[in-house]
């Protein structure tokens, strides 16, 4: 059977684009912070936009550093000590929430940089039968990180987008949604993966390409739910990298 791809991290697209003042009265200074604060971001979007679809055409996976959210949340504070107090509040509630989304997805990634630096799904960086344990861990973790981000990313990019106005939120969420949604899928996938060459150890061997090949001691019933596992993980992937892209056209003008 095929060797699954590397598992991609799921990007979240930080929406302060278009930064307004809603329904407030802007002064004519204010709005100029606020074009700045606009075009500093595009701009720092557009650099991490480029990452991730560099890294997608390499087809190894996404990993990339989340420090722009840091690099934004910076610029949005700067600016909020250049405004009126009307505006300076709502420029600190963004730069509150990006921090708040920085610090749900900084677990997330350090957890997934480990997994990938261990080996990931590769049964060959496997040497010794404890070296599951680790892996498993990791996946119990990226799975409860995951949902934890479900569940609050969503209210935490709203709280940074609602005063731009922006049409594209809405669809904004839901791809990220459904990111979210298929990770939940996938790391079932990985459990049972690794679960059963954990539970088949001295049982198979891995060939030159990759591949995995079982004893015949291994029942049928258990090779083919490995195989279903591994169908799982290599549509996913493949489904991942086509919402990332869907994700980075909306960002493009």
């Amino acid at each position: 059977m095929e060797k699954p791809m590397r598992q991609l991290i799921p990007c979240v697209w930080v929406l302060i684009l278009g930064l307004g003042l809603g329904g407030c009265d802007a002064k004519k200074q204010d709005q100029a912070v606020v074009d700045q604060v606009a075009s500093d971001a595009k701009a720092i979007q557009d650099e991490f936009d480029a990452q991730i679809k560099e890294q997608l055409e390499s087809g190894e996976g996404i990993a990339p550093d989340v420090g722009h959210i840091d690099n934004m949340a910076s610029i949005i504070e700067e600016a909020a000590e250049q405004s009126s107090s009307v505006q300076a509040q709502v420029l600190r509630e963004q730069a509150e929430s990006l921090r708040k989304v920085q610090a749900l997805i900084l677990p997330y990634q350090d957890a997934l940089a480990e997994f990938t630096e261990l080996g990931g799904l590769d049964a060959s960086t496997i040497y010794e039968l404890e070296g599951f344990d680790r892996r498993l861990e990791l996946v119990d973790l990226l799975d409860t990180l995951n949902n934890k981000m479900d569940n609050e990313l969503p209210a935490l990019i709203r709280k940074i987008d609602e005063h731009s106005g922006s049409a594209e939120l809405d669809m904004k969420i839901g791809l990220i949604e459904q990111i979210r949604k298929a990770d939940r899928e996938m790391y079932a996938s990985m459990k049972g993966y690794l679960t059963i060459l954990q539970q088949t150890w001295d049982q198979y061997g891995v060939d030159d390409a990759g591949s995995i090949m079982f004893s015949p001691e291994v029942p049928e019933e258990i090779v083919a739910e490995f195989n279903a596992h591994a169908d799982v993980i290599k549509r996913i992937t493949a489904e991942q990298a086509r919402l990332q892209r869907a994700l980075i056209e909306l960002d493009s003008p």
